[in-house]
């Protein structure tokens, strides 16, 4: 788990006396960049503010390391194809991987009385030592943020759940040895829900009936050589044709004919967007036909650095050539 398992065991575990010193982390917050989610989170955190540069940083720090490691294993568990596999990395994250850090959390929090009365600003029996409440803000925190981990994969996957969903309750129960608290620091996200009026007519969609699948791009060769856009990914990467935060699942995904639910950010222009899918569908012929609908499904897959959408309907069919260009027919032909 990366940094949370510094946290948790190694250079970065809050009471070690090289890390008390707040001035320490001061220039260390900015460095944390932050991590989007690549699946559609069900639970936001709702903890207690920072009260010193070092709370903010290690807040910031396990919320991006929360994300990246969800990112992860849901692309983990995307890029492979067979079943029983899926199921296996599934079964070891939620029976073994995550069992082990609550087990190690729990001890933590008791062999140091980490206890969260402690970091309540309501509570009137402050505890005196301000190391021992930033210490204690820390490890609460991520122990939350583990029990989100466990909540966000397991709802992501529980068509993989050989057995019943568990709830805040059944993981303090089951893993915290605790009842579950007044307060567990997590709420459930409101769901987008688009307003209709009333009046509105709505439409629902027909599915099409000629086969081919409009939800993403759909390389020929996924099934047998899906390996070969891991090495597209990494060149548009490299190349910054692609945001650096990009998960290569999710990349995978947008090429897979299965619905995607977070748009490739597109680092390049515009210009390089239409080129990179011409060459994959015009030029070299990598993509499943999609008749008149390749550009409205493109769009639906690619978004610009700045979060907006490209609109499938100017984009330029006479396209100018750039330098750039060569790079991306080097990264297309990695696939070919």
């Amino acid at each position: 788990m990366n940094q949370l398992d510094e946290i948790l065991y190694q250079d970065l575990r809050p009471w070690l006396d090289k890390n008390k010193p707040n001035e320490k982390f001061v220039p260390l917050i900015s460095k944390v960049k932050p991590v989007n989610s690549d699946f559609n989170e069900l639970y936001e955190f709702d903890f207690y503010r920072p009260f010193n540069p070092k709370l903010e940083y290690y807040q910031k720090l396990i919320i991006c390391e929360s994300n990246k490691y969800c990112n992860f294993t849901v692309a983990l568990i995307n890029e492979d194809d067979n079943a029983l596999r899926q199921k296996y990395w599934y079964d070891d994250t939620m029976n073994k991987q995550l069992p082990q850090r609550f087990t190690d959390i729990v001890s933590i929090i008791k062999e140091r009385f980490y206890f969260a009365h402690i970091i309540n600003p309501r509570n009137s029996n402050f505890e005196g030592d301000p190391d021992k409440k930033a210490e204690t803000f820390i490890i609460q925190f991520l122990k939350v943020a583990l029990v989100k981990i466990y909540l966000e994969i397991q709802e992501v996957y529980k068509h993989l759940n050989s057995g019943f969903l568990l709830t805040e309750r059944d993981i303090y129960d089951r893993y915290l040895n605790q009842a579950l608290p007044e307060n567990t620091f997590l709420k459930r996200k409101e769901p987008l829900v688009d307003i209709i009026p009333e009046t509105a007519a709505v439409t629902i969609p027909k599915i099409k009936s000629d086969g081919v699948s409009y939800d993403s791009l759909t390389y020929k060769n996924y099934n047998t050589r899906i390996d070969d856009l891991t090495n597209l990914f990494s060149s548009l990467k490299k190349n910054n044709f692609i945001a650096k935060e990009t998960s290569m699942g999710n990349f995978k995904r947008a090429f897979s004919g299965k619905e995607l639910l977070n748009p490739i950010v597109w680092s390049g222009s515009e210009n390089e967007f239409a080129y990179f899918v011409t060459l994959l569908s015009t030029e070299y012929n990598l993509l499943e036909p999609l008749k008149r609908n390749l550009w409205k499904v493109a769009c639906k897959c690619f978004i610009k650095f700045d979060g907006s959408q490209f609109d499938h309907k100017k984009i330029k069919e006479d396209i100018t050539p750039q330098p750039t260009f060569r790079l991306l027919e080097e990264a297309v032909e990695l696939i070919k």
